[in-house]
Formats: structure tokens, sequence, C-alpha cells
């Protein structure tokens, strides 16, 4: 949308026409007429080069795709930088027909937001949502090294002289920025284990086949455990079961001696 609404394909990035754009977004029915087409990469690669926009920035958008602000939510919702971003929606919405004439006076849209947001006053907002709460979520580092890549190329692009002069160009490279730095700390945490990875995050293959290998040795490692101790109390109950057979042997000959003498002693007296 930075750019009005200009088709491109969403994993090269280049330049596609209609046809090209409604094959991706809708895969079904391409799939279906494949050995028409040639095959995407062919299409995408003829395709290239025609700069197509989205029908619906010329018919649905009044004032076409490009957007007026860049607004960050998790900059709106904090007390250092909230402010400034609800003064962006103030100021967009400044001028417009059938939204001035109820618009409040630029001075109270600081204190509008504070009510709302640090005070929690007036109607809902989603920082009010029930039946929801926010959950951490991490990811190993296939993800966030595609994710990092990704916002490079988005600064790069949107930090070039063809977009510099343009403020929205610059709070959105402002709020990538913030994102990069995040995702490389959060890089670093993963490969010092201080965030701890679970079969329950997103994981790339790479740490999905490690996660299974050490399970599988840490499994392996407790079954040898379990055989030893099993193997060590073997040895014992061997033992026992050896006292506990010569004390077995030991009563049965003491009854057969007693047995002996009280044979001896009947015999003696019939004698």
């Amino acid at each position: 949308w930075m750019e009005g609404g200009i088709l491109r394909d969403v994993y090269s990035h280049d330049l596609v026409d209609g046809d090209t754009w409604y094959m991706n977004y809708s895969p079904d029915h391409f799939h279906e007429l494949e050995g028409a087409y040639g095959g995407y990469d062919e299409v995408v690669a003829q395709a290239g080069g025609l700069p197509a926009y989205d029908e619906r920035c010329a018919n649905l958008v009044s004032g076409g795709c490009v957007p007026l602000a860049v607004i960050s939510a998790e900059r709106f919702e904090s007390p250092t930088t909230g402010p400034a971003e609800a003064a962006k929606m103030g100021a967009v919405l400044e001028g417009k027909r059938g939204i001035s004439d109820y618009l409040i006076e630029k001075e109270a849209w600081g204190c509008v937001w504070e009510e709302l947001i640090i005070n929690r006053k007036g109607e809902k907002t989603f920082l009010d949502r029930e039946g929801h709460s926010r959950r951490n979520y991490n990811f190993s580092e296939e993800f966030l090294n595609e994710m990092l890549r990704e916002i490079y190329r988005l600064i790069i692009k949107y930090g070039s002289k063809t977009w510099q002069q343009q403020q929205i160009a610059k709070d959105l490279v402002s709020i990538l920025n913030n994102h990069k730095a995040a995702l490389e700390q959060e890089i670093v945490e993963v490969q010092n284990g201080l965030r701890k990875l679970t079969e329950n995050d997103f994981l790339g293959p790479k740490t999905r086949r490690r996660m299974e290998m050490e399970k599988l040795q840490l499994s392996n490692a407790q079954e040898a455990r379990d055989l030893k101790q099993r193997a060590d109390y073997k040895e014992f109950f061997d033992v026992l079961e050896k006292k506990m057979m010569e004390k077995r042997i030991f009563q049965k000959k003491r009854a057969v001696v007693r047995e002996q003498r009280e044979i001896d002693r009947k015999l003696k007296r019939l004698g």
C-alpha cells in the first residue's frame, strides 16, 4: 500500500500484471489451470516490469491507496509515544467532510488519549478485551532470521532517496528499526538459551529436528539409567535370594537332624 496499490509478486517482489496477481490471490483457481498458464515462475517472469494497480484502489478507496499516516499499535499504547501517535490520527481526520465538524480541538487530543489508554475511561478499547490475554510466542532462529531479512529489505527500500522525503516513509522506517532491534535481541536470547524453546513454539525444520534428536538422546540416556538401576537391583535381589535359599536349606537340615534324633530316641526306648 505504500506504493498506492502496485501489484507485486509476494515472493520475489517483482512487478506483475493483474492476471498474475489474482493467480496468486486465488491459488486454487491457478492450480486447476496451471498447465494452460505454463507454470507459476514462467508467468511471473513474463509479467515482470508491467506496472499494474489494484482495481480497488481506483474504484473503492477515495484518494487512492497511499496511506495518509503510518501508526504503530505498540507506540500508540506507550505513555511516551502514545500522544504523538494519537495526534497522527487527529491530523488525518482534520478537514474531512462530515468528520471535522465533530472533531475536538488539538489541545484536547492528548487528554483524550490519556483518559482512554492510561485511565481506561469511556468506551472500551482493545486493552479491555475480555476472554483473550497476551501470550508470548517464541520463534526459532530460522523464523527470526527470515523476519530480520524482510525488515532489512523494507528499511533499505523506504529509507532510500526515492522515499526519504516522505513522512510516511520516515515513520515506517523508524517503526521498522525498533522491530529490527527487538528481533536482533531475540535472536541473541535464543542463541544464548535465555529464551527456552518448546515444542509449542514456532520452530523451523532445523530446530525441530535438533530438538527431536535432543529429546531422543535424553530418552535413551534415561532408558540407560533405568537399565543400570534395574541391573543394580538385580544384583541385590540375586544375593538376597541366595541367602534366603541358604537359610531354607539350613532349616531343612536342622529339621532332618531333629527328626533323626527323635527316631533314634524311640528306637533306644524300644531296645
